[in-house]
């Protein structure tokens, strides 16, 4: 079989290595590719995005070269990174790139149906730590560590800033690939509003639910992978 290629782009606040961890388990056909954000990871130097558009960019940059008409890949983005895909993948398109054979939307509703009524960017460092912690993920421990603190707030300060900022602008055309739109059943989505992603595909459209909150893709690390593998090999 032809290898894959699965490009990968993390959440809010995230690095390239949470999907180093997928690796294991992981077909071995499957050539697991983790793109890394500015400002955080081995990136961390390099300024933080202004916006959404230009985390789209920055992304397409990094993964244009490796593309090519024989090139198999796909993509996964999970929470802002599937907010990131969603327009990247629109970004191929209008660049006439070969398209992906699959795109993975995790733990975000679909970007017409996700309206940002907040505005947590702006709050004060405990008031917005509050709200980040109902997202799960971060430990009592983790929130202790000042001088960990004092490098994540501003990272994390700032993707919501762009989250929250951003304005969706209709689409014109659908995409040409399959899309799998993936949600935890504990997280303040359902499948019905997964289903949404079918709007912009002339293909395929699948929801999977998974039994965790919001990160589903760390707490459930195995039935996503087993899921993605059945999904790319079984096409």
């Amino acid at each position: 079989m032809k290898n894959i290629k699965l490009f990968c782009i993390p959440y809010a606040g995230g690095s390239a290595t949470v999907y180093g961890k997928w690796k294991p388990y992981l077909n071995e056909a499957i050539e697991i590719i983790p793109l890394e954000l500015a400002g955080r990871g081995k990136r961390f130097a390099s300024d933080q995005y202004r916006d959404i558009e230009e985390a789209v960019r920055d992304v397409y940059e990094q993964l244009k070269d490796k593309i090519t008409e024989d090139t198999s890949y796909a993509v996964f983005g999970h929470s802002m990174g599937s907010l990131i895909a969603f327009e990247l993948a629109y970004k191929i398109h209008e660049n006439k790139l070969p398209p992906p054979i699959h795109l993975f939307f995790s733990g975000r509703k679909p970007p017409d149906d996700c309206k940002e009524a907040t505005a947590y960017h702006k709050l004060p460092n405990e008031g917005f730590l509050h709200e980040v912690k109902k997202y799960g993920g971060m430990t009592e421990e983790i929130l202790a560590q000042r001088k960990l603190m004092d490098i994540f707030l501003p990272i994390i300060r700032n993707d919501f800033r762009i989250i929250e900022t951003h304005s969706f602008l209709q689409k014109d055309s659908k995409l040409n690939c399959d899309i799998s739109a993936f949600y935890g059943k504990k997280d303040d989505m359902t499948e019905q509003d997964m289903q949404g992603f079918e709007r912009f595909s002339m293909k395929a459209c699948k929801v999977y639910g998974f039994d965790s909150g919001h990160f589903f893709i760390v707490e459930d690390m195995e039935s996503v992978t087993d899921t993605i593998n059945n999904i790319l090999l079984n096409r």
